[in-house]
Parts: structure tokens; C-alpha cells; sequence
């Protein structure tokens, strides 16, 4: 089992709409899929001096050739739309991360 994150940066001007467009569009349309799973937003607490807000957006997903299928069939035009949308207001990178059992 894999977890796909993305972390975002977002400038405090849109940090409503932003939060409200991933919960309206990005999320229902990544777990349409069927691929991308059990999505956890969650804010990242800072004690940094930045501009705004750091939200990270996890799914679970099977394989790494899920997420590769995913990324090329739905999340490059995800992305689109978000630069589309918010231009450099928000900013975001993405890691995947192995569950090991404990």
C-alpha cells in the first residue's frame, strides 16, 4: 500500500477558495478514479514565517503502477486546472510514501 501526498502552499488570499475547490472538484474527481482511495486533508502546522498556508492532501493507492496510470489518465489534467485556476498562488510537491506494517 502506497500513500500518494501532495503538499500546497497557498497565499492567504485564496485560501478559502482553494480549500473549498478541492473539496467541490480536485477530490471528488481524483477518487472517481477508482484508483486514488480514502483521501486525509490535513493542515501542516509551521512554526516557519511564511506567507499563507501549507495544506497536505493524501490518498491511499494499491501500486505504483496504479498511481502511474492514475497520473497519466486523470492527475496531469488535475494539475492543469489547479495552475489554471490559482496561477502562483498556490504551489504544491508531491511524494509517495510505502505503509510498512508495525
Amino acid at each position: 500500500m502506497l500513500i500518494f501526498n501532495t503538499t500546497f502552499q497557498v497565499s492567504k488570499s485564496f485560501q478559502n477558495s482553494f480549500l473549498e475547490w478541492l473539496k467541490a472538484e480536485y477530490i471528488p474527481l481524483a477518487i472517481q478514479s477508482q484508483i486514488l482511495f480514502n483521501p486525509l486533508l490535513s493542515r501542516v502546522l509551521s512554526q516557519e514565517d511564511i506567507d499563507g498556508e501549507c495544506y497536505a492532501l493524501q490518498f491511499h493507492v494499491h501500486t505504483p503502477e496504479d498511481l502511474n496510470k492514475w497520473y497519466e489518465q486523470y492527475g496531469k489534467g488535475l494539475n492543469e486546472k489547479l495552475t489554471k485556476k490559482f496561477v502562483a498562488e498556490v504551489v504544491g510537491f508531491s511524494t509517495v510514501l510505502q505503509t510498512i506494517e508495525i
